[in-house]
Order: structure tokens, then C-alpha cells, then sequence
């Protein structure tokens, strides 16, 4: 039962960063959801983990988390707004 909700969950987050393209704060969520539900479906799978590796996977994503906030925050600094419409830096 909670595998298939995490499965759910991944799969729900990954049409939300294919499908959403006009906030950044919008797509590293998504991007956070996606990596938590990673780490979560891979320790349920009764793989047989150290405490190192979870350790890793999650210094791993707070690393990843910090990264995108600080570039959020210097391109919301610099052009006003995460609307990447607005942005010409960012083509999609």
C-alpha cells in the first residue's frame, strides 16, 4: 500500500515537471518530490541499506535543494520575477 503511493507520488511529480514550464520555484519542487520519492521507493524495496548510503542520499538532495534555491534566489534578484516567460535568459 505505501509503495503504491510513493509510486503515485513520483509519477504525479514527473508529469508536474514535464508539463509545468512557467515558474521556476515550480519546477525544482517538483524536482525535490521526485528525488524524495526516489530515496523513499528504494528503501522500501527491502534492499538491505547502511546507514552511509542514507546518509549520502540525503546529503545528496539537501545539497541539490540549496543549489536550486540559491540560483532562484539570484535570478529573482536579478530579473525580478521566477516567471521564466518573462525571462529571455531561459529558452524553452
Amino acid at each position: 500500500m505505501i509503495f503504491e503511493v510513493y509510486c503515485y507520488t513520483f509519477i504525479v511529480s514527473l508529469i508536474s515537471f514535464i508539463k509545468e514550464k512557467k515558474y521556476i520555484i515550480i519546477i525544482l519542487l517538483s524536482l525535490e518530490i521526485i528525488i524524495l520519492s526516489l530515496i523513499i521507493l528504494l528503501f522500501l524495496s527491502k534492499l538491505n541499506f547502511s546507514l552511509i548510503i542514507i546518509i549520502l542520499f540525503f546529503s545528496i538532495m539537501v545539497s541539490e535543494a540549496i543549489l536550486g534555491l540559491g540560483l532562484l534566489v539570484l535570478i529573482v534578484f536579478f530579473y525580478g520575477s521566477d516567471y521564466i516567460k518573462t525571462n529571455s535568459f531561459i529558452l524553452w
